[in-house]
């Protein structure tokens, strides 16, 4: 062997620990003794190895070849080029790195590696039906045995992002055949199971990856995060408790105390969406414990305490939360949402206003809350309802009919409420049972829109609604006022009266038929009917003080 080649193993060796600094010197060293000695092709060896160094750091890899050369020209240029390209491609040139491959490509026939450049720029680009066909044909050109693994790898995730998934997990198994210990296929096989949510086959997948990577934990934390974000888009978030626990014990068996505060997080914010309070809040607590920096989990802990009824100490949570790391997303989102649940509307709309002109501007989530927190200001709610719908179109997602009644009511558009019911119900829906206790919102808000202009039809819609929700208390109370307005005391008595039965513990019924009574001078009656009231209640209490006013009077 000669000098230079024996120089040239010890780099490739220092470059296989990671020493890239002691490989790059030990190139150098290999070059010049290979050209001392007019070794072609000891130089073109340790060319290629240099380029391939240089090619993966972004940097310039042009002059490398400048003094190669070999009985080849036309390969010695295909290689260039490629060189050139993968170094364009690590620095994200990907148009540039393009022109370099299919160079490469062109120059000679034979170098069928410039299909793996390609296909690398073609995925790049989400192009994923070119990126199949470069990998294809590496693959018909070489042979099973020859090709890279990642040349079937890649086959079976263009296939999967394409939508075949029975064909991504063919060429995937395929891959497992000809490579067994292939940890590239493993996970890709692993991220095509947990989204078609087999978790027999996720449990399979892990028990192999165990043997081959569980000195990579972090490796198991990214699986994780896939695997919870699948659970919470299935619905189903118990199913991928087990899966989970198994993939993160091998996270705990060899990572250290950071990665294993990590472990604990991943499965406590599992358990939560679970419903599992009580083994949520042991491991985010663990994990906090370990990991007191964990953002994440600071948060998770705030909506466990919402969950379990404990709002002073959440808010008090998220207050402290927001000092070391203000203006979080998610944080001002909680805010928000407790303090408009609350009752503190000064201090939700503040917090909604800060999420949708600053913090998170355009985000879909943040606008819906922040409609909700302006409930109390019909302009502002408008505009934040509108913003959704945009945002929803500009994504070309269909707005759901609830979003699109509420800014129809918000609109007070009778004709926009009608279109929705008409599409939503069929025509006769009044005749018929109401299929779903959603449609009550939608058939009150119309019902009153048409107090204005169709009076008959707006009774029929509270009666129908009375009729298939006996204990919803406000079609009654418009049936009454409508009574009142149109000189029918005793039928607006009759409703008020009805309710009362019904909802025994609405004590509006009280206060308006009291109000009836009052208008029509029986003080004793308005007065007894208040003090009857067996539940306590601000509106009783502020109606019989009024009373008794006018009494006085």
């Amino acid at each position: 062997m000669s000098t230079s080649q024996h120089i040239l193993d010890e780099a490739l060796e220092a470059f296989s620990h990671g020493k890239v600094s002691d490989s790059e010197a030990k190139l150098d060293l290999a070059l010049k003794k290979a050209r001392a000695a007019r070794d072609v092709n000891a130089i073109f060896d340790a060319s290629c190895v240099r380029a391939s160094i240089d090619a993966m750091s972004g940097k310039d890899v042009s002059h490398i070849f400048a003094d190669v050369r070999t009985e080849q020209p036309n390969y010695s240029v295909a290689l260039a080029n490629y060189f050139e390209g993968l170094s364009l491609l690590s620095r994200g040139s990907f148009h540039s790195a393009r022109i370099k491959f299919a160079v490469a490509k062109n120059k000679d026939r034979f170098f069928v590696i410039a299909n793996l450049g390609l296909a690398a720029v073609s995925f790049q680009n989400q192009e994923y039906k070119e990126c199949f066909a470069y990998y294809r044909e590496v693959l018909g050109e070489l042979g099973s045995d020859i090709a890279p693994p990642i040349v079937r790898v890649g086959m079976g995730l263009c296939a999967y992002l394409l939508n075949k998934v029975e064909y991504a997990v063919k060429v995937l198994e395929r891959a497992l055949e000809v490579h067994p210990n292939d940890e590239l296929a493993l996970l890709a096989l692993f991220v095509v199971y947990v989204d078609e949510r087999n978790m027999g086959k996720v449990s399979e997948i892990v028990e192999r990856l165990s043997g081959l990577v569980a000195y990579n934990p972090l490796v198991w934390l990214k699986a994780g995060d896939l695997m919870y974000f699948k659970a919470l888009e299935s619905g189903n978030v118990k199913r991928y408790i087990q899966p989970l626990r198994k993939l993160l014990s091998d996270v705990r068996d060899a990572g250290d105390a950071e990665e294993c505060a990590l472990a604990n997080f991943q499965e406590g914010r599992l358990l939560l969406a679970a419903g599992a309070y009580e083994d949520a809040k042991v491991l985010l607590k663990a994990a906090l414990d370990c990991y007191p920096q964990m953002l994440a989990a600071e948060i998770h802990f705030a909506r466990l305490l919402m969950l379990t009824g404990e709002h002073s100490l959440a808010v008090s949570h998220l207050q402290k939360i927001n000092e070391r790391y203000p203006n979080q997303k998610e944080v001002l989102q909680l805010l928000a949402a407790r303090c408009s649940y609350d009752g503190n509307h000064e201090s939700a709309t503040q917090l909604a206003h800060l999420l949708i002109s600053s913090v998170a501007q355009g985000d879909l989530q943040s606008l819906t809350l922040a409609s909700w927190c302006f409930r109390l200001n019909s302009a502002e709610c408008r505009r934040c309802t509108s913003n959704v719908i945009n945002v929803l179109r500009s994504e070309r997602k269909a707005a759901p009919w609830q979003l699109l009644a509420n800014m129809a009511s918000l609109n007070h558009d009778a004709d926009g409420l009608q279109a929705i019911l008409d599409r939503e119900l069929d025509g006769d829906f009044l005749t018929k049972p109401l299929k779903d206790i959603a449609f009550v919102p939608l058939i009150f808000n119309l019902a009153l829109e048409l107090e204005k202009k169709d009076r008959l039809m707006a009774r029929q819609l509270y009666l129908y609604l009375v009729k298939e929700q006996s204990c919803f208390a406000a079609p009654y109370i418009r049936l009454h006022l409508m009574a009142k307005e149109d000189g029918w005391q005793q039928q607006a008595v009759t409703w008020m009266t009805l309710l009362a039965k019904v909802v025994p513990e609405d004590t509006m019924a009280l206060v308006y038929l009291a109000e009836t009574y009052l208008d029509q001078g029986k003080f004793q009656a308005a007065t007894k009917i208040l003090r009857s009231a067996k539940a306590k209640s601000v509106s009783v209490a502020l109606a019989l003080g009024s009373t008794v006013l006018r009494c006085c009077q």
